[in-house]
């Protein structure tokens, strides 16, 4: 009896938080309606009390408190959890006067998570990581990220002149010297960084932003979307609201596409209409001197025009040239042992590595770094090494080490890896060729014909 009263509860519960979701999005709409600003307080409060959301808060909350007596197997409880949770959202959206239930909200999201929570698939979670159940967004909780925790600077940089150049007019002049940003002169407030996947728009993002001092907010904008009515839209304010309580503030907005295509296709939803105005709107009122918003795209063609049209500048951040290749390849094997020469590595830049980004030039390194380990695991036959000169290796290397070698080779004796005492095998060194071997191996993750998009696009961009 009692699992069949537990059962109609959960179906009660599950219609009134949706309809609750339902009265709190009229709510909004009657907010937005209202034309006079004085007037905007209160007839938020009159639609909220006029509605039936402020006694189903009330009854959503004496269900919950309810339904968490009852002896679960974890399912009904993590549904539990959500349904406070989310209760806790239609509160926050709510008009600030009306919060007479509000310590009971509270009180029964402690009393519903109190416990860990056993998921279907044997996940356990505890009170302080859950947010959400997974099905439903978690609440949108931006903080910016201090410049002395930004790891990155302009020294890691290879490239991408224009973009830092632009970069360093929008966000490191005007820290450093805002005389020369008066008046009429502002810095560019927006900037978009397109280009092929893996070319670094995050890295000089963050960079930008380390070297200027100033808070850095990295959001993903697959992550402000949600499924639910109206979620969208109050984590773009959340975002923008965290930015402005900061003196100066960056906001990256990768993948920006997700959420600012085409406007007016027949598959584009309500939603996503009411979600590209609010981020519109929001970049059209934001002070240059205090935020700079920097986004990054791989494909901006499929922008809405209105949408690109809020950038001063548009930034292409293009695949590295030869010589940057060979600045690229060397960084990333700093620390790596390898006995390959100065003039052996420039030509494998600019002969193997061409149309490589740099995010497959480190792929590359990583899998020729493998390769001796690759050897070493297959190898049935070891001797006392005779190792080459190794370049950029940490520590020098000891002669009573072993290495793998033919059957003929002098001395050498047959064993398996898994036989010998780990203490004894050297750190192999991989050569040119395991160098070429990897880069012929890798396939390049950027076409010629991708590529050549972002020719025809800028070309329409230059028709008049």
């Amino acid at each position: 009896m009692a699992a069949q009263i537990r059962e109609a509860k959960l179906l009660e519960l599950a219609a009134l938080v949706k309809h609750a979701r339902a009265q709190l999005s009229h709510c909004i709409d009657v907010h937005q309606s209202i034309s006079k600003a004085n007037d905007v307080e209160n007839g938020v409060i009159n639609s909220f009390h006029a509605s039936p959301l402020h006694s189903l808060i009330g009854r959503i909350t004496s269900l919950i408190t309810l339904l968490s007596t009852f002896d679960d197997d974890g399912g009904s409880r993590l549904f539990l959890d959500w349904a406070a949770k989310l209760l806790n959202r239609i509160m926050h959206d709510a008009p600030e006067d009306d919060r007479s239930n509000e310590a009971a909200i509270h009180a029964t999201t402690d009393l519903v998570t109190s416990e860990p929570i056993t998921k279907g698939n044997g996940c356990t979670i505890v009170k302080d990581n859950v947010d959400v159940d997974c099905a439903n967004p978690s609440e949108q909780s931006f903080h910016p990220q201090q410049p002395q925790d930004i790891l990155v600077s302009w020294d890691h940089i290879i490239g991408a002149k224009s973009a830092v150049t632009a970069l360093k007019q929008a966000v490191v002049l005007p820290r450093r010297m805002p005389q020369l940003f008066s008046g009429a002169r502002k810095p560019w407030g927006c900037i978009l960084l397109y280009g092929p996947p893996g070319t670094g728009k995050t890295l000089l993002a963050s960079a930008s932003a380390k070297e200027a001092g100033t808070p850095f907010i990295s959001v993903s904008v697959s992550d402000l979307l949600s499924k639910w009515v109206g979620d969208t839209e109050k984590s773009i304010r959340d975002l923008f609201r965290a930015a402005s309580q900061c003196e100066r503030c960056i906001i990256f907005l990768d993948e920006v596409d997700a959420l600012c295509g085409a406007r007016g296709s027949n598959s584009e939803s309500e939603g996503s209409r009411r979600a590209k105005t609010e981020i519109l709107i929001r970049m059209q009122n934001v002070d240059p001197r205090k935020v700079t918003i920097i986004a990054a795209t791989n494909l901006p063609w499929d922008l809405d025009t209105a949408f690109r049209r809020r950038f001063d500048r548009v930034i292409y951040v293009g695949l590295p040239d030869a010589q940057e290749r060979d600045q690229v390849l060397r960084h990333y094997l700093v620390g790596a042992p390898h006995s390959i020469g100065n003039e052996e590595l420039t030509a494998i830049a600019h002969s193997n590595l061409e149309g490589f980004s740099p995010c497959d030039i480190s792929h590359v390194c990583q899998h020729a770094m493998m390769i001796p380990i690759e050897r070493l695991q297959a190898a049935r036959h070891f001797r006392l090494n005779t190792f080459p000169s190794v370049k950029s290796c940490d520590s020098a290397v000891d002669e009573t080490l072993l290495e793998p070698c033919a059957s003929s080779d002098d001395g050498a004796f047959p064993a398996f890896l898994e036989d010998l005492d780990p203490r004894l095998i050297a750190p192999l060194a991989f050569t040119n060729d395991d160098l070429i071997d990897a880069a012929r191996s890798h396939p390049m993750t950027i076409s010629r014909e991708y590529l050549q998009q972002y020719d025809k696009w800028e070309a329409s961009l230059r028709v008049r």
